[in-house]
Formats: structure tokens, C-alpha cells, sequence
């Protein structure tokens, strides 16, 4: 997870990630390790399990590096998620909830995967980390996706159709 977590929403996400998920994910996917990265990271997530959350980062790449899955973890909040753009335009999968993906074109299953339950959300980023196929069907889903729909010379070459014919 990569987000200002002095923002509500993303520092709940984060805590109901850690708390309610990334054991379940760490019994499926043995190793998994889960970045919590941006400011005022929550210092109550829960001891003993494989959390680093840095806090303010100068510069996120090396996290984005070690990165298999990237999570939209939200349960509030509102906007556009840019969080699941910069995710696609690296070539990460990413797992979300309905609410963390609302405001983004996507289509689930072939670029995005989406739970709502912790459950199933465990279930899906273990998925993810485990299974070869899904992880790089997702990631150049993404990639698809946020090329088509977000890129700013696909984007305006719209507008050049729009603004010729008037």
C-alpha cells in the first residue's frame, strides 16, 4: 500500500489489511511481506507479523521494486484512485475492494481483482502471489488499461477529434 495515511480511510484500510488479512495471505502465501508506505503510518499495527511500514518515503521506488501485488484495502473514502494508476503503469496487479477501485475504469479479472470481505481479499492477493498466469494476466491488463484510458496522448487525442470538428 502506497498512500497518506493521515488521510482516515487509507490508515483503517491499512489497519483492517494487517489485522484482518495479511495473516490469512501469510498462511497461503508463505514469505509475503506487506509495505505500508506513506506518512504518518499507523504505529498500532498488530507485533509479530512481516509488516515494514516506513512512513514517508523520499522516493517509493524501491518498494514498488519488491512489490508482487499492490492493495486498495478501503472501506471509506472518495475520488479518483491514483493509487491504482501508478500501480497499472508499473506493471503491478493490484487487489481492491469495490470502493477502493470506484471512479476507475476496470474490469475485474483481467486487470484488477476485487473482494470486499477479508476473506476473499486474502484470498485474492494470495492468488496473486502464487499463481504465475493470474499475476502477469493482471499486470498487463493494467498496463492495457491504464495506456488506454489514463494516458495522457491517448486522452487527448480524443479532444483533438472533438476540437477539429468545431
Amino acid at each position: 500500500f502506497l498512500g497518506g495515511m493521515h488521510w482516515p480511510p487509507n490508515a483503517d484500510g491499512v489497519r483492517w489489511f494487517a489485522r484482518e488479512m495479511l495473516p490469512e495471505v501469510g498462511r497461503r502465501a508463505p514469505g509475503a511481506t506487506f509495505f505500508a508506505v506513506g506518512r504518518d503510518a499507523p504505529t498500532d499495527l498488530p507485533a509479530g507479523l512481516p509488516i515494514v511500514a516506513p512512513g514517508y518515503v523520499d522516493d517509493a521506488q524501491s518498494y514498488w521494486d519488491r512489490s508482487r501485488v499492490f492493495v486498495v484495502p478501503l472501506r471509506a473514502g472518495g475520488g479518483m484512485r491514483v493509487k491504482i494508476l501508478d500501480a497499472w503503469s508499473r506493471g503491478v496487479p493490484v487487489v481492491s475492494t469495490t470502493l477502493g477501485a470506484e471512479g476507475i475504469v476496470c474490469r475485474p479479472g483481467e486487470d484488477i481483482l476485487i473482494a470486499d470481505t477479508p476473506q476473499a481479499f486474502a484470498e485474492a492477493v494470495a492468488a496473486v502471489l502464487s499463481d504465475a498466469a493470474l499475476h502477469e494476466r493482471l499486470s498487463r491488463g493494467g498496463l492495457r488499461t491504464v495506456r488506454a484510458k489514463y494516458d495522457w496522448r491517448t486522452v487527448y487525442s480524443a479532444w483533438d477529434e472533438i476540437y477539429e470538428s468545431t
